[in-house]
C-alpha cells in the first residue's frame, strides 16, 4: 500500500486559489468546478475533453447585475397586476415566471447557467410578495386604491 501526503490540499491546475477533491478521469489533474467538462465517460479537463467550455455559460458580474436590474422591475410590476386583479392569479403567475425569466435572459445577453438562475430565483417570490402588499393596502386605504 502506499501512503499519500494529505497535508496538502489539492488545488485547481487553472485557478490556484480554488481547493479541490476534482480530478480529471482522463489525466487526474486537479480541476475545480469552473474547469469541469461532464462528458460521457466522466469529469474532464478542457484539454482531455476535445471541447472547448462554451462562452454561453460564462456570466461576468456585471452581467449579473444587468440582469438583476432587467428582472427586479419586471417581477415588481407583474406582482402590482397580481395583487389588481385577483381573479386573474393563475395567468400573473405564469406570466411573473416567464416574464422574469425573459428579461433575466435578456439582461445577460442570453447566457445561462446555474450563476443566472441561483442568482434570480429569488424574484418570483418578490413579485408575490409586491401582490400581498397591494392586496394589504387595498384593504388599509380601498378608497385610494
Amino acid at each position: 500500500m502506499i501512503a499519500t501526503d494529505q497535508t496538502q490540499p489539492t488545488v485547481c491546475v487553472n485557478h490556484p486559489a480554488v481547493e479541490t477533491a476534482l480530478r480529471c478521469s482522463r489525466c487526474e489533474v486537479p480541476i475545480c468546478g469552473r474547469c469541469a467538462v461532464n462528458t460521457e465517460i466522466g469529469t474532464r479537463c478542457p484539454a482531455c475533453s476535445g471541447r472547448p467550455t462554451s462562452i454561453i455559460y460564462e456570466v461576468s458580474a456585471a452581467l449579473m447585475v444587468r440582469a438583476l436590474l432587467f428582472g427586479l422591475p419586471v417581477a415588481v410590476l407583474i406582482g402590482i397586476g397580481m395583487g389588481q386583479w385577483l381573479i386573474w392569479s393563475f395567468w400573473w403567475a405564469l406570466l411573473l415566471g416567464i416574464g422574469i425569466g425573459e428579461a433575466v435572459a435578456r439582461g445577460a445577453n442570453e447566457r445561462r447557467g446555474g450563476r443566472v438562475t441561483d442568482n434570480c430565483r429569488p424574484m418570483c417570490p418578490a413579485g408575490a410578495r409586491r401582490r400581498i402588499l397591494v392586496e394589504y393596502a387595498h384593504d388599509l386605504w380601498p378608497v385610494a386604491c
